[in-house]
């Protein structure tokens, strides 16, 4: 949402830094030193709230005519397409972000109730095959199967045959 904004480079990283310290006192007063009222308001509240898709829509009603727009209206698609396949537990949260430069779109993160920490993260990477001699677009994730697999077997949830230890 930063092309909706003003804001230098500079202040961008501040933002992302606040953010990562869920400071938002701070970020309230470094938005509020460099946007008018109306724009900082809308970024904070943004980064504030997670919701479903009625939240979706709301902001889509504030970014008409805007770029961002375009991206609420593809998260939108991706949200029914879920709900179609039964997966309506989605939430959609604008204050994930990332610090690697690779991600070119969107990123995500999924949680397995009883796990507490997302056990697949991923998102957008069109530009990282370029630098492999390949341009197309790429979507990518990374699976945490330890814990995974620790919570499926705290749960029963793996038949476990034999039990063999390796030791090294």
């Amino acid at each position: 949402l930063f092309p909706y904004t003003t804001l230098f480079r500079s202040v961008q990283k501040k933002v992302y830094e606040y953010m990562d310290l869920k400071d938002y006192v701070s970020l309230r007063n470094l938005l509020g030193e460099n946007l008018d009222e109306e724009k900082s308001s809308f970024l904070v509240d943004l980064l504030l709230k997670s919701g479903k898709l009625h939240y979706m829509e709301k902001l889509m009603d504030k970014l008409k005519g805007l770029s961002s727009y375009n991206d609420l209206c593809y998260l939108k698609e991706l949200y029914l397409l879920l709900a179609k396949l039964g997966l309506d537990n989605v939430i959609f949260d604008f204050s994930i972000y990332s610090y690697q430069q690779y991600y070119t779109g969107i990123i995500f993160s999924i949680y397995v109730n009883g796990v507490t920490k997302s056990v697949v993260t991923g998102g957008r990477l069109d530009k990282l095959l370029k630098e492999f001699g390949k341009d197309l677009e790429d979507c990518g994730f990374g699976l945490d199967i330890d814990s995974l697999a620790k919570h499926c077997l705290i749960n029963d949830l793996i038949l476990v045959k034999d039990e063999k230890y390796l030791g090294y």
